[in-house]
Formats: structure tokens, sequence, C-alpha cells
């Protein structure tokens, strides 16, 4: 019976392994390719923890590693109208609580976020205010919403 237990434990953590190395190569994927559609952009709105509301002409982001496929199919028109529907070029799929954010101190001019800074444990959410602190423009603010 230990055994058993002994080679489960085994096989969940090189699972968890394998899971870790490929969400860290997907994230350097994303960040290059966020690095690429920045070039472009005068001035930058983010939105974090966007689910399947990808606003256009924002920085979508969100912290689970799911393809924009899966966004997509998911994504209903009644959460907005089809007008400020991004596309999969607004979506980029980034953990910001374990990885720096590749954007200049003081670059963004707004950041949004809703019903997102709860699913975040403690730990996270100070790394998460710290860093989007640290790339919003001074005098600025975050507005946090949470629905009740």
């Amino acid at each position: 019976m230990k055994l058993s237990i002994f080679i489960t434990n085994i096989i969940i953590d090189l699972f968890h392994k394998y899971q870790e190395n490929k969400n860290k190569k997907k994230t350097i994927k994303e960040i290059y390719r966020l690095k690429h559609y920045l070039k472009n952009k005068d001035s930058l709105k983010i939105h974090f923890g966007c689910g399947p509301r990808i606003l256009k002409d924002w920085i979508n982001i969100d912290l689970n590693y799911m393809d924009h496929k899966y966004y997509f199919k998911n994504c209903k028109d009644k959460y907005y109208p089809p007008e400020i529907k991004g596309n999969k070029d607004d979506f980029f799929a980034i953990n910001i609580t374990k990885t720096k954010f590749p954007l200049k101190d003081n670059s963004v001019d707004l950041i949004f976020h809703e019903d997102f800074i709860e699913h975040l444990n403690q730990k996270e959410q100070v790394i998460f205010l710290a860093e989007t602190y640290r790339i919003l423009k001074k005098d600025l603010y975050i507005e946090s919403i949470r629905q009740i």
C-alpha cells in the first residue's frame, strides 16, 4: 500500500513539473508576442483577468494558459456588444504573479480588472498589485470592480 502511494506521488510530481515546464514555454512565447504587439501602440490599456471578455484595442491578460480558441469558443455576445469585442491578437495568457510583466515602469495609461483579484491568494495579490503599480503611469490609479 505505501509503495503504491509513493509511486502515485512520484507520478503526480512528474506531471506537475511537466506542466510547469510547458507553462514556462508558453509564457516565453506570449511575452515575445506581446512585445511585438506593443511596437505599434501609443496608449496602453490593460484588462487583467479577462476570461472570455476580450476587449478590442486592449491588452487582455488571463493568468490561465488556455489557448485563445477556448476563450472565443466560450465567449458569447452577452458579455458585451460585438463592436467592442477583441480578437486573438488582443489576448495574452501570462501569469504576472509568476513572471515579471514585460513593460517599462510608468508606461500604462489604464488598468482594469473585475471579479479577478479575489481569485488570487494573498501572496499573489501583493505581487499583482506591486507589478501593476510599477507599470502604471504616475498620478493614475487602479480601479478594481467586484460584483456583489
